[in-house]
């Protein structure tokens, strides 16, 4: 009281009034990140966001970078590694702006503050990822895929199918900035449960073979993350299907098979009618995972990331199920459904 008392005779002894109404200022438009949230759309997005920042390791400082060198590998080894996390890097390295796109997204639909900050780690472990990519890489290959002049087939080969893997990446930024302006957000990225439950198996099994300690290491992270990230789409999933319109789920089905399409290139065969790449790309991109393989990067068998795909494509599915979700028919991974034919538009949405 006695502070409260004080605090009144200052003001008074200022000639301030504070008891004159000012007026509440104008309405703020619509998808503006003010004002701020502070509630939660989506609760169990805090409990995610509380756990994301307990397993957060520094990529720089907590794995042992001395422990990798040349010498380990023999050269057309190092070459088939770096290409490998070249490749895995274009993915990482989009997944930053995508995530940090649908970060601001997030803030200016007011989906909630759990939200927002659980989109910002995502869009963190992304950038972690390409940086323990990046590190391999040119560590093994200084100077790839950017300043690197190739001085053997092999290296030419490898500079070649990632400059076609990054191009084909790129023409669709565009688009898919444009799609965020068009559509909700929940109902734009939380098709992304279905790459993220697939890659956090793959990684996690990949690492499970891989021989080296620092290989294994930074796949084992990346595992442990993309296991989060695939319960924050998931749960946007469960908070968000149930309010699609019958256009949106339709649009859903083609996303959530796009999602399968577009992130091939990592995990096997690059497929259609995304990956339209030339002649030549796809023996070239199968070497490199033979050799890699045969220096102990732990690579699966196709016939194991299918498996793996197909149940994890299950695993959303019951969700989808749930909802009434039209599920796309997907005959390479057994996984029956509605015809669901995808073209260059529809694969805007799972790019970057």
């Amino acid at each position: 009281m006695a502070d409260a008392q004080s605090t009144r005779d200052r003001i008074a002894e200022s000639g301030h009034d504070i008891t004159f109404d000012i007026g509440a200022p104008p309405a703020i438009p619509a998808k503006n990140p003010m004002p701020m949230e502070w509630s939660d759309g989506i609760p169990r997005h805090r409990q995610l966001w509380e756990k994301a920042e307990q397993q957060h390791y520094d990529p720089n400082a907590d794995i042992d970078w001395s422990a990798l060198k040349r010498s380990d590998f023999s050269e057309d080894q190092r070459v088939a590694i770096a290409y490998w996390f070249a490749t895995n890097s274009v993915f990482e390295n989009s997944g930053t702006p995508t995530f940090g796109v649908g970060m601001i997204k997030s803030y200016e639909e007011h989906i909630g503050d759990a939200t927002n900050k659980m989109l910002l780690t995502v869009a963190r472990d992304e950038a972690n990822h390409d940086e323990m990519s990046r590190r391999i890489v040119q560590e093994l290959l200084p100077g790839f895929p950017h300043k690197f002049s190739p001085s053997s087939e092999l290296e030419s080969a490898a500079h070649r199918n990632l400059q076609w893997i990054q191009y084909t990446n790129s023409k669709y930024w565009t688009a898919f900035k444009r799609a965020f302006d068009e559509r909700r957000l929940l109902t734009l990225m939380s098709n992304f449960a279905v790459g993220e439950a697939a890659a956090s198996l793959i990684y996690m099994k990949t690492a499970n073979g891989t021989e080296h300690p620092v290989l294994n290491n930074v796949l084992h992270n990346i595992g442990v993350d993309e296991s989060r990230h695939f319960a924050c789409f998931n749960y946007m999933a469960q908070h968000s299907w149930g309010t699609l319109t019958d256009e949106e789920k339709q649009t859903l089905a083609k996303n959530l098979k796009a999602s399968y399409l577009y992130i091939s290139v990592v995990f096997g065969d690059p497929k259609q009618p995304f990956w339209d790449l030339p002649d030549g790309f796809r023996p070239r991109h199968e070497l490199f995972q033979q050799i890699a393989n045969d220096a102990g990067l732990g690579l699966l068998p196709q016939e194991e990331r299918d498996e793996l795909w197909r149940k994890a494509m299950l695993r959303v599915k019951a969700i989808g199920d749930r909802y009434g979700i039209p599920w796309p028919r997907i005959e390479e991974l057994d996984i029956d459904g509605e015809d669901t034919p995808i073209s260059e538009e529809d694969l805007v949405v799972v790019s970057f």
